[in-house]
């Protein structure tokens, strides 16, 4: 397990790992797309902080779509990379960002894909179950979305089924009998 706190939680990802409800560790090219992906995730980072600077060609037109996606939207910013932790649940993360966007208060997961995998809305599920428990507002994340980045080209998806909070909380509890009874090991 990936250790990015101090914290023995695991995280949103590792958990629907655990439960069998990702193909995350079996994507070909792996480190070369994390690698990207981290480094196209930083560079909307840096837009959003207007500190962007010059940045590499293999970025630069994620970086373009991220703009456009801001400008096309008016989408507002309010927060990167924000951590959090359910304790209720026992497991934490890190959503990219939290923003006003369509006059709701959102998360905003990027990828560096053009498709939209199903867990993804789990995934973000996760990160507003325990963004709203954190702050002990049930409804402060009122919305969630996939901003699929590509070349000079972005595709906003947004997660509509409620359902996804009752799936990512099954995928807790399946993740955590799984281990409990070594049914899990970790993946590299």
């Amino acid at each position: 397990m990936t250790q990015r706190y101090s914290s023995l939680l695991p995280s949103v990802t590792e958990i629907l790992d655990m439960a069998g409800m990702t193909d995350y560790f079996n994507i070909p090219d792996k480190e070369y797309h994390f690698s990207l992906g981290h480094a196209v995730d930083y560079a909307t980072q840096l837009v959003d902080e207007n500190n962007l600077g010059e940045c590499e060609n293999v970025v630069l037109p994620y970086v373009e779509a991220y703009k456009d996606f801001l400008k096309d939207t008016k989408c507002e910013i309010i927060e990167n990379q924000c951590h959090v932790v359910s304790e209720i649940y026992g497991f934490q993360g890190t959503l990219d960002k939290r923003a006003k966007l369509f006059g709701n208060r959102a998360i905003i997961d990027i990828k560096k894909s053009n498709i939209c995998e199903p867990w993804y809305h789990w995934q973000t599920a996760g990160y507003m179950i325990a963004y709203n428990e954190k702050h002990k507002r049930p409804l402060d994340i009122q919305k969630r979305y996939i901003l699929n980045l590509q070349p000079k080209n972005y595709k906003l998806t947004p997660c509509k089924d409620d359902s996804d909070l009752s799936v990512f909380k099954a995928a807790v509890i399946t993740a955590n009998k799984r281990k409990e009874h070594k049914l899990w090991k970790p993946q590299n």
